[in-house]
């Protein structure tokens, strides 16, 4: 992997009189497959696009839709015999959207790479509320963000199409620690050097075999009047599946 970018850019919004977030994300990655000498040429531009649209703190910034494009030429497991048997390349999105306050939704996925019929399919869902709120998956690590720096955990739901279900992810932040972070801060040309205060937080499926976890670093909330960092994230890790590796996004810039 080389050449990544991870760009986010969060607006405030009006829709049916109610304040709300539209928050996108863009990933995009060069990736190349090395098979005993031979490779791709050319790397695969690869990339993740998101958009979520949910409500203020005020509503407990319960999710209103999601849509996610996905174009990654992705590592397979087992025995290739030449570079093309390294990958599998899948490009596909996905649109889900929530009703009011009940829970319920419906979500639709669509493979945008093949030719055949039935390459989309739509599932109507309901989220049991009893015990947690809900949250779409695209906006956790903004919602890490919003956790009181008094807590130091939380469980939440999030509905997951290609299961059609609901599963916990569990919430968990460390004892915050200090680090010295640059980056170009408010369009700045220059970087800047600063020792922040963060939160390491973990999120991970709450479930038996939950899967890799992903590592977030959330500046620490200084002045609830004055929140100079404004509770960014500062550094993520996500590891990559058949333990590959990790990718590591550092902050590199901010602006407002």
């Amino acid at each position: 992997y080389t050449n990544g970018k991870y760009l986010t850019r969060l607006v405030s919004a009006t829709e049916n009189g109610q304040n709300i977030y539209v928050y996108t994300t863009q990933l995009t990655i060069d990736v190349t497959f090395d098979y005993i000498g031979a490779k791709n040429e050319t790397p695969f531009e690869d990339s993740v696009i998101t958009e979520t649209r949910f409500y203020t703190a005020d509503n407990a910034l319960r999710p209103i839709s999601s849509k996610k494009t996905v174009y990654s030429h992705s590592p397979m497991n087992g025995s290739p015999s030449s570079v093309e048997q390294c990958y599998q390349l899948y490009h596909y999105e996905v649109v889900t959207n929530y009703e009011s306050t009940n829970g319920k939704g419906s979500s639709t996925i669509t493979y945008l790479n093949t030719d055949k019929e039935n390459s989309s399919s739509t599932n109507d869902f309901e989220i049991e509320q009893k015990k947690f709120s809900y949250l779409d998956n695209e906006q956790l690590p903004f919602a890490l963000r919003g956790i009181s720096s008094t807590d130091t955990s939380a469980t939440v739901l999030v509905y997951n199409p290609f299961l059609n279900t609901a599963q916990q992810v569990s919430l968990k932040f460390s004892s915050e620690e200090s680090a010295e972070f640059s980056f170009y801060r408010g369009g700045s040309t220059e970087k800047s050097k600063e020792l922040i205060t963060y939160r390491p937080a973990t999120m991970v499926l709450n479930e038996k075999n939950p899967g890799a976890t992903q590592k977030i670093w959330v500046a620490k909330t200084t002045n609830p009047q004055n929140n100079a960092y404004r509770n960014v994230i500062l550094k993520m890790e996500t590891p990559l599946s058949y333990g590959l590796g990790t990718l590591v996004y550092e902050l590199n810039s901010t602006s407002w």
